[in-house]
């Protein structure tokens, strides 16, 4: 598991800062023994016979979808899919970041939860 858990830290990276060991010391930490991960990877399993589209459209309140420019396991194409169900949507991308944009530009992403924050007051 750790080993796959670096490799999989090393691809959702797009411009790594630090130490990449101590990035996955530290993800390891928070995630224990992987059961989290199994769990999302069955949610993600059970997306394909149940999407999630159709409920979408119920969710009245503004939502902000925040995605990395170079995020390879969630790309720009997933985010169009979401935001294309929701009434009150907007998106915000992170230049320069992958999936783990809070690692790859964090003040982007600290002002990109503010903005979103902002939007829902």
């Amino acid at each position: 598991f750790e080993r796959g858990l670096a490799d999989d830290t090393a691809a959702q990276l797009a411009r790594p800062r630090g130490d990449l060991d101590a990035i996955v010391r530290r993800r390891l930490a928070a995630v224990g023994a992987g059961s989290g991960y199994v769990n999302a990877a069955s949610a993600m399993i059970g997306l394909a016979e149940h999407p999630l589209s159709a409920g979408l459209a119920a969710i009245t309140q503004p939502v902000t979808v925040i995605g990395g420019a170079e995020d390879q396991f969630c790309p720009r194409k997933a985010a169009e899919m979401i935001l294309s169900e929701l009434p009150d949507a907007c998106y915000i991308e992170i230049p320069h970041a992958g999936h783990l944009m809070c690692l790859d530009q964090p003040a982007a992403y600290i002002a990109a939860i503010r903005r979103a924050l902002r939007r829902r007051t």
